[in-house]
């Protein structure tokens, strides 16, 4: 059997055959899809619009050039996506949607991650966040939320990192306090250990005493060459006369006078070295001063005691010459050993200045380690003040643009978009239900013109058997 060709116009009139049935297909899709978007639950988004500033506006509190942190700076958003992919990360982890199921225990980590939110650095490099929930009021406080929670995430972040800094600021300030308190120990240990209050002072006054007693040295020189020149004058007059008196053996004969001369000598010295410790106004030196006068005046009368025995003379010339040569040997020996004692001294004061010098260079190495560790603890401690303030200083570490508002129509399901839809498929199924309609139509007229055919060509009936 030959098939027959179909024209458009074919096709149209079976459309048109079955016009009824496609109408009924269409209202019905129509329907089941009104139906449905009646019964499922709506799906409101929201959305909100936030960005990171690119500058630090947190303000230094105690920073040399914290007047210049007070001044108000504009918060530019960052421009780079490269640097926006790590805020998308966190808005993404499961920390942050944790934080988000805290508040709103309807919602999973799951559902967040996967369906309820979705994030995107628009062209003007702020984050677009969308919200969704079947509530409208509830997707808007999920949008908000978001920004809120990871705004507490970034501080909770930057304030972590500013308590273990805190922390260590702490220990480093207790051990430099340690360190400082071991050092200001160490520094008056020195100084008690040489008996020094100011080192400073302490010079001062050696170079001060150094050199007056070297200007009562060099009086004293002066004065002793006077007395030996008086003593060679009488000396020689007595020899003129024949009566020259042997000094030295009045040294060696006479023990008392020799006992009275080193008293007098070891008077002047401990004098004089009172006289540097404490002074020639106090008492334990006005009392040496005194001791040594009757030590000298007592010498004096015990010379003339014993040149009386070696000067024989009588008359009152000579009596006098006595006299004088015993009072310029008691003056003569007193300066002599006032000499001997400013030479102890001024020897004793070399040995201070050179161990004060090496005690100088020992304090100074102890006070500028005292000062640095002083420096240091007071460092510290601007140091752990400024992170006090800036761990109590709330800094928003996002601005938020807009504000997500409650949408006022769903996202999902949109009525009139299912319609559209419903309608486009409602007239689908009807071309497709028509045609297999017609197909089916074809299909049962061809087998039953078969079978007559069958039936007249078995029964004989003309024209059959030829195919007609």
């Amino acid at each position: 059997m030959k098939t027959e060709s179909r024209t458009i116009l074919d096709y149209w009139f079976v459309l048109y055959d079955r016009r009824l049935s496609l109408l009924l297909v269409l209202l019905a899709t129509l329907a089941v899809t009104a139906g449905l978007s009646l019964v499922i639950r709506p799906v409101y988004e929201a959305q909100v619009s936030f960005y990171v500033p690119a500058d630090d506006e947190t303000p230094s509190y105690f920073a040399p050039d914290a007047v210049k942190s007070m001044r108000r700076t504009v918060l530019a958003p960052i421009y780079n996506d490269a640097e926006y992919a790590g805020y998308l990360g966190i808005l993404k982890s499961q920390a942050l949607a944790q934080r988000i199921v805290e508040r709103f225990p309807h919602k999973t980590v799951k559902s967040l991650l996967r369906k309820d939110t979705d994030f995107e650095v628009t062209p003007e490099y702020l984050i677009a966040l969308y919200a969704r929930d079947h509530d409208a009021a509830t997707a808007a406080a999920l949008a908000n939320a978001y920004v809120e929670e990871f705004d507490r995430l970034m501080q909770d972040y930057s304030r972590r990192r500013t308590e273990q800094t805190i922390a260590s600021l702490e220990r480093q300030l207790a051990a430099t306090e340690r360190a400082l308190e071991k050092a200001e120990q160490g520094l008056v240990a020195i100084k008690q250990r040489e008996g020094v209050v100011s080192l400073d002072d302490e010079i001062q006054q050696l170079v001060r005493q150094k050199v007056d007693f070297e200007t009562q040295r060099q009086q004293a020189e002066v004065a002793l060459a006077g007395k030996r020149r008086e003593f060679q004058a009488l000396e020689t007059r007595l020899r003129e006369e024949g009566r020259l008196l042997d000094e030295q053996a009045l040294l060696v004969v006479d023990s008392r006078v020799q006992g009275l001369q080193d008293r007098l000598w070891a008077l002047e010295d401990q004098r004089i070295a009172l006289t540097v410790e404490l002074g020639d106004q106090h008492p334990e030196v006005v009392a040496l001063d005194r001791q040594a006068a009757r030590v000298r005046a007592e010498m004096a009368e015990q010379a003339r005691r014993v040149m009386s025995g070696q000067i024989k003379g009588e008359g009152t010339f000579y009596e006098d010459l006595r006299q004088q040569l015993a009072q310029l040997f008691a003056e003569r020996r007193s300066v002599e050993a006032t000499l001997a004692a400013y030479d102890h001294v001024l020897g004793g004061l070399r040995d201070r200045h050179r161990r004060l010098a090496a005690l100088q260079q020992e304090i100074e190495a102890a006070e500028h380690a005292r000062d640095e560790y002083r420096s240091r603890r007071n460092a510290l401690r601007t140091e752990l003040h400024e992170a006090r303030a800036q761990r109590d200083q709330p800094v928003p570490a996002v601005i938020q643009v807009d504000v997500a508002d409650p949408p006022p129509s769903p996202i999902f399901p949109i009525l009139w978009l299912n319609l559209l839809v419903g309608t486009v498929l409602g007239l689908v199924a009807g071309v497709f239900y028509a045609f297999l309609m017609d197909f089916l139509a074809n299909t049962r007229r061809t087998r039953l013109l078969r079978m007559i055919r069958a039936v007249r060509a078995t029964d004989g009936e003309p024209g059959v058997a030829h195919g007609q």
